[in-house]
């Protein structure tokens, strides 16, 4: 069953920095005597039901993902307040499973000849008591301490057939440690700043509207093997709205603007080899393509080409990625369909100057991390010097009407002070 279609793969994965701040009413209202539980119960306790809690917000999960393994509950940058295996493992998980609060779904591990293979962790299904008895004491993200996580997140390379379990080598590659530099510690400095800054104003947004799952309230920056690749800034819940629904978004009461750079990726390839596009939108296909969606099979397309490894998987993944945005399947197969090789030949006609860039993942990931550091430029100005609430998507950013001229200026000046020598337009969306 491909993965998404599976309710077990629609998981929380266990989060041991997170604590419930009322967990000793709930596990009262449980029938626990919690004067007589030990400290570093209760800690447990706590961050179990803190993200039974966190799982139940989610759309369409049912499921709590926690791994067995003493080796994965190791203190580390990313777990340095973590709780540890023994009070969670052996001591409230199967307290909990005897008392018929969680119901456990047996993880497994499927090896090939040459012994590779993947695995599944357990899975722990909450009761509808635990569920309700949240619900009964009207438990909010507020109730919820997420603790002091990482906010300058590293990945290693992604494993090349090897066993890999679940949650600890990612397709991405696995979370690793690093040493400090002056550079992290700048940045971790301006993120923490950032993320208090963004405490401080009110997000609002319809509920009845689209399910937000809103329980992830700070931002993180993720980068690839090194901090020259990646970079993004992610982990807020506005970032999962649609673009069609952003515009109902209110700062502070007011109405808000999405602005961002047009073409950005197209921009920045050029930029490395100190050229400028300067022939219209970067991803018409019109031309050449055929198709009713031409111009999402040229961003697209051109988007899969600066990240792919190999020719091989393009049309494959054209397809994949145009199916996820909702385009009807005649739209992609069939005699309305397209042939991926040939939008993959205009997008190199039309970028002939730049086609010996595609198929390096690394250069991808190279122009990620300087539209990031660009966007985290621009929210600090936006911040310390217009004290303008701001939210970034990737190569824009959400502010309020009132500050869009301010977030047109920065963006340009953060742009131009990079030193790219192509400029795109900066579009205001709504």
């Amino acid at each position: 069953m491909p993965k998404g279609h599976n309710p077990l793969d629609r998981c929380q994965f266990l989060d041991t920095l997170s604590r419930l701040k009322p967990a000793d009413d709930v596990l009262a209202s449980l029938g626990w005597n919690t004067n007589k539980l030990h400290k570093k119960y209760m800690q447990a306790a706590s961050c179990l039901l803190a993200n039974v809690w966190l799982m139940s917000a989610r759309e369409d999960c049912h499921y709590l993902a926690i791994s067995q393994r003493p080796d994965n509950y190791t203190r580390n940058r990313y777990q340095s307040e973590g709780i540890g295996y023994r009070p969670l493992v052996q001591k409230v998980l199967p307290d909990f499973l005897s008392r018929g609060l969680l119901k456990k779904v047996r993880g497994f591990i499927e090896r090939d000849e040459l012994g590779f293979g993947t695995g599944r962790i357990s899975r722990f299904e909450p009761s509808t008591v635990l569920l309700a008895t949240l619900q009964e004491h009207q438990i909010t993200v507020e109730d919820v301490d997420f603790g002091n996580p990482e906010v300058i997140r590293l990945r290693g390379p992604k494993p090349r057939r090897a066993y890999r379990r679940e949650n600890e080598a990612k397709p991405s590659g696995s979370l690793i440690n690093y040493q400090d530099t002056e550079q992290t510690n700048r940045m971790r400095k301006v993120l923490l700043g950032y993320n208090e800054y963004v405490s401080t104003f009110q997000i609002e947004f319809p509920e009845d509207l689209e399910p937000a799952n809103r329980t992830g309230t700070r931002f993180h920056r993720v980068f690839n093997e090194d901090f020259d690749h990646g970079g993004r800034l992610v982990g807020h819940w506005i970032q999962g709205i649609s673009s069609k629904n952003r515009q109902h978004l209110r700062f502070n009461g007011e109405e808000v603007a999405e602005l961002d750079f047009s073409n950005m990726n197209v921009h920045l390839l050029y930029s490395q080899i100190d050229q400028c596009w300067d022939q219209g939108d970067a991803y018409d296909l019109q031309d050449s393509i055929a198709s009713p969606i031409s111009r999402e099979l040229g961003k697209y397309g051109f988007l899969i080409a600066m990240n792919i490894s190999n020719r091989r998987g393009f049309g494959r993944a054209l397809k994949e990625q145009i199916r996820r945005r909702g385009y009807p399947e005649r739209q992609i197969n069939g005699k309305y369909g397209f042939n991926s090789m040939r939008v993959l030949e205009a997008l190199e006609r039309k970028h002939s100057r730049v086609k010996h860039l595609f198929f390096d993942p690394k250069r991808g990931l190279r122009c990620m991390q300087m539209e990031s550091s660009i966007m985290q430029k621009v929210l600090s100005v936006l911040d310390e010097v217009h004290g303008a609430p701001a939210l970034p998507m990737h190569d824009g950013v959400i502010v309020r009407k009132s500050d869009q001229d301010a977030a047109r200026e920065t963006m340009w000046l953060a742009y131009k002070g990079a030193g790219h020598t192509s400029r795109p337009e900066i579009k205001i969306e709504f």
